[in-house]
């Protein structure tokens, strides 16, 4: 009996049926976020001041609105890329030094004010002569979530300096170009 029951046992064992069951994982997928800098809303280089025919004393107030239009938080760095300056046609050239003929008097005559979000909670990114400005990093690391926008004001004024004689800025040109980095927090 005992035989018996270990051969019908041993039978048995290859045909039962386990239960089993599937379910599947779908819609698995990774979307990148977006780190968008734009300028109010347009992309590319946009021009914040441009005078012509200025005189000393004159004086002009660009402003740029910096978004962060993507889905990313980031923060902002204020850079200027280039200054250059050349010296134009000056009717009254009669002891011009070398620096005057390179445009450098314009560059020692205006005064640039760059302020990030001007009003109460206004920082002042630079202030000074574009002569004591130099290429590189202004200010780094301001926050700009996404989403999020903030005003930036570029000023500037022709002042000669004492002892400047005004005729040697005539025909001077003066280009001051910024760059806006937007890096992922």
């Amino acid at each position: 009996m005992a035989t018996l029951g270990v051969a019908a046992a041993a039978a048995g064992a290859g045909t039962y049926a386990a239960f089993s069951d599937t379910e599947q994982s779908n819609g698995n997928q990774v979307s990148a976020g977006t780190l968008d800098l734009t300028f109010g809303g347009s992309d590319g280089p946009v021009e914040a001041v441009s005078i012509s025919n200025a005189v000393p004393g004159a004086s002009d107030t660009g402003t740029l609105t910096l978004s962060n239009d993507g889905s990313v938080n980031g923060t902002l760095d204020i850079g200027v890329a280039s200054i250059s300056s050349s010296s134009g046609d000056n009717p009254e050239s009669e002891g011009q030094t070398s620096s005057e003929d390179t445009g450098a008097a314009l560059e020692e005559a205006v005064d640039l004010t760059v302020t990030l979000e001007p009003g109460s909670d206004s920082t002042t990114v630079y202030d000074g002569t574009v002569a004591d400005l130099s290429t590189g990093t202004l200010q780094s690391g301001l926050s700009l979530n996404s989403g999020t926008s903030k005003d930036l004001e570029i000023q500037y004024s022709v002042n000669p300096k004492t002892g400047q004689d005004d005729n040697h800025l005539q025909g001077d040109t003066l280009t001051v170009n910024f760059d806006f980095t937007l890096t992922q927090v």
